[in-house]
């Protein structure tokens, strides 16, 4: 057991790392657990948020030899800088629906859960990552029209999986206060 203080956390794909994270390090029945009491992510754009409560578990290699990790974390920040960090692979937020982070207004904080492989890439059985992101959101909008309607003042939560985001916020629409609740699958789900 280590404890930390000062470390960067890499996680996976092209996410941010969480600098000056303090935390602790466990190395116990060949599995490794990373945990991070808090640390920030600095985007290349230079936003930053902050990370907390995140705890990341390395298995030891299966019957194929794929190492898997999972995680959760907490993350908190303006829109922009977490619409900045949804961008990286291995979510990749705008293939799903185009924006541009600096659209983006309101502050966030979440849980981001991510299962990802780190070894055994040439492995066919190899999974691909999986991942969540569960947002609350405070006095949000967007810049740009989202399905051809100016979204402002919104609070509430939006949930995005690979197959979907649900969305369930009240604020202003076009101006109106509107309450809306929705699914919007994604292509390929």
């Amino acid at each position: 057991e280590l404890s930390v203080e000062g470390v960067r956390f890499d996680l996976t794909g092209d996410l941010p790392p969480v600098r000056d994270g303090s935390g602790e390090i466990v190395y116990a029945d060949r599995i490794t657990t990373l945990s991070l009491n808090e640390g920030t992510v600095f985007m290349p754009s230079g936003r930053s948020a902050i990370a907390r409560d995140t705890v990341l578990v390395i298995q030891p290699p299966d019957e194929n030899g794929v190492v898997i990790a999972e995680g959760t974390g907490q993350i908190e920040g303006n829109a922009a800088a977490i619409g900045e960090i949804i961008q990286q692979r291995p979510i990749e937020a705008q293939n799903y629906y185009p924006f541009d982070p600096s659209d983006l207004s309101g502050d966030v904080d979440g849980e981001i859960r991510l299962k990802f492989p780190l070894s055994g890439f040439d492995n066919p059985n190899v999974p691909e990552p999986d991942w969540s992101v569960d947002l609350n959101i405070r006095d949000a909008g967007s810049a740009i029209p989202i399905e051809e309607r100016i979204l402002s003042d919104l609070d509430g939560t939006i949930d995005v999986t690979p197959q979907r985001a649900i969305i369930d916020v009240a604020g202003l629409m076009d101006g109106l206060d509107a309450t809306m609740a929705l699914t919007i699958p994604f292509p390929g789900s």
